[in-house]
């Protein structure tokens, strides 16, 4: 049961396990962007993909790969660095830095056809905020759908595996697209092609966070095109449903994408339906419905409006927003500087002094055999992408994803057996493993009360130090440490108390004054920002307090995530009853929103 070891588990192990268990061919797979024959070269290991193309295939797969930690050396961590940059300037529209920014990419990297779909992508958004007309715009997003998709027909028809990128584009293109035929059957070409769309992602291995990237849109379009163009009771029940499933795929990942348009539609199909029903019993879940529907609305309008954000999603950058990337060079010197090591001393029996001076200067392209070495050094298990556990076991990966869910929904007994077969999956002889292992049983014997706090500390720090010692957070200067690191000392500042309490607060403030350490590119920093929050409010810092969270809550705003909201709401509203500075009917209010969300 146990096939992987060590030195065996990389990318392209991960790759084919995962392809394999899907029963999804090397054609399928690569289509667009490797022959049948490079793929067999990614599999085999003797071809590495870029971050870009990497990203692609896994994506093809069903994995949104938002929770994967990746190591990237020097000269694709500074062209993933561009690539957040161009997104930035969208953001922010900043049309000419955008427009600059594309140019630079184009002109300095290889471009493979997934990094060329990726730059005509940000052209076309590019040429939105321009106001170009649909003509302009419908070319543009079909250079950008070719690049990888050149025939939109044949892969609905099972050509190829679909990433939600491509699915995105495909939406795009179907909604700028006039066919040669009469206006109701161009309306009933659209609804086609957006109902492929449907069938595909149902009939797909997807993850529910790709799941809630495409349904929050399409259920858009589909909506907007039947109150506009195709007003029947089918077709407006059709969008009612797709927009309540959009809803809630959006609500069990705790995003926001199109949640305020999703609402305003579903308010508009539902007051339509009940103007063509009869039926009293119906209409009267569906005004239930409809009040739940303009409770939100109205809830995210006041907090985007209130925190001078659009209410209205302007671009769909957010597909390209990468996470958790890593330089390898900064990871190795700030490694080796928590541990105090000289370079003498850190490469002992490993390299060269002037070999780990390179590295960490961002001098040439180490291969990942040195760049392995060196991390096993320092306690980290150097994988391109790695998601919870380490493995290429796509079963061991489908049972890390039950335990978690089963955890998020309190249900402790069966997280608990998926766990123990989980320890027979994978290799707890690496640390990272047995580090996350242990730190989830640990939160079950917490929740359920099997272990005192005294106790709970004790385990948490030697969980910690599978990896890096306290010693080792508690020292100056930059840090690095892997996502379940990050999550052990959240679980540490959250349950100490008196003299630990002090210092985990002072880790916390270490770590959250980083300017490489933000939202966008850690999952968990919303965790430890509250964490952080609570803790000047416990001390009577009430102004620093809300200083925190309404900076985190501005940002979880701005990238549609809803998961530090609530937190930020009652953090906010206990620090002003603390200062007695607010009346009741502003608790009250609050207080709603909270219970709202």
């Amino acid at each position: 049961m146990l096939e992987n070891n060590r030195d065996e588990i990389n990318y392209h192990k991960f790759l084919k396990s995962v392809r394999k268990s899907q029963g999804a061919s090397l054609e399928k797979t690569g289509f667009g962007v490797y022959t049948k024959s490079g793929m067999s070269r990614v599999e085999a290991g003797t071809r590495l993909p870029d971050k870009l193309v990497r990203d692609r295939l896994t994506a093809r797969l069903g994995i949104s790969g938002e929770e994967y930690e990746e190591y990237l050396l020097p000269r694709e961590y500074r062209q993933w660095q561009l690539r957040m940059e161009i997104i930035r300037c969208i953001n922010k529209k900043e049309i000419a830095s955008a427009e600059e920014k594309i140019d630079t990419y184009k002109s300095l990297y290889d471009i493979n056809s997934v990094e060329k779909q990726f730059i005509e992508t940000m052209r076309y958004m590019v040429y939105e905020m321009k106001g170009y007309a649909d003509e302009v715009l419908q070319a543009q997003i079909y250079n950008a759908l070719i690049c990888t998709v050149p025939d939109i027909d044949a892969a609905f028809a099972g050509v190829q595996l679909l990433a939600d990128q491509e699915l995105n584009l495909i939406m795009e293109y179907v909604r700028l697209t006039t066919p040669e035929i009469p206006k109701l059957n161009a309306t009933e070409w659209r609804l086609k092609e957006y109902n492929n769309i449907v069938t595909y992602v149902e009939n797909s291995r997807m993850d529910k966070i790709a799941q809630a990237k495409v349904y929050s849109k399409l259920a858009c379009l589909v909506a907007e095109l039947i109150l506009t163009e195709y007003v029947t009771e089918d077709g407006l029940r059709y969008a009612l449903e797709l927009c309540t499933r959009a809803i809630e795929a959006l609500r069990d990942t705790v995003r926001l994408y199109y949640f305020v348009e999703l609402n305003e539609y579903r308010i508009k199909l539902i007051e339509k339906i009940v103007a063509l029903n009869c039926y009293e019993k119906e209409n009267n879940e569906l005004q239930g419905l409809l009040e739940t529907s303009r409770e939100w609305a109205k809830l995210l309008c006041e907090l985007y409006t209130e925190n001078n954000l659009s209410i209205y999603m302007e671009n769909f950058a957010y597909l390209y927003t990468e996470t958790e990337c890593n330089n390898v060079s900064f990871v190795i010197r700030a490694r080796r500087a928590m541990m105090g090591l000289t370079r003498e001393k850190f490469c002992n029996n490993l390299c060269d002094e002037r070999t780990v001076m390179r590295i960490e200067h961002e001098e040439g392209n180490p291969s990942m055999a040195i760049v392995r070495t060196l991390f096993d050094r320092v306690g980290i298990c150097a994988e391109y992408k790695r998601a919870r556990v380490i493995t290429s076991n796509a079963e061991a990966m489908d049972i890390s994803q039950k335990v978690f869910n089963l955890m998020d929904d309190y249900n402790h007994e069966n997280a608990m057996l998926y766990l123990e077969k989980l320890y027979e999956y994978v290799d707890v002889e690496i640390p990272y493993n047995e580090q996350k292992l242990r730190r989830q049983e640990l939160a079950i014997e917490r929740r359920e009360k099997h272990i005192d706090n005294e106790n709970q500390i004790e385990e948490l720090i030697d969980i910690l130090e599978c990896t890096l010692s306290l010693d080792c957070v508690m020292s100056r200067g930059k840090k690095y440490f892997t996502i379940t690191e990050l999550e052990c000392l959240h679980d540490f500042a959250t349950h100490t108390r008196g003299k630990e309490q002090l210092r985990s607060k002072e880790i916390l403030e270490n770590l959250c004054d980083d300017e490489n350490f933000n939202i966008t590119n850690c999952c968990i920093y919303t965790l430890l920002m509250n964490r952080i929050a609570c803790i000047y409010g416990n001390e009577g810092k009430y102004e620093e307090s809300n200083s925190v969270s309404n900076k985190l809550l501005k940002e979880s705003l701005f990238n549609r995530k809803m998961y530090a909201i609530t937190g930020c709401i009652y953090n906010v509203l206990w620090n002003y009853q603390q200062m007695k500075s607010v009346d009741n009917n502003y608790v009250i209010k609050q207080l709603y929103r909270a219970y709202l969300i």
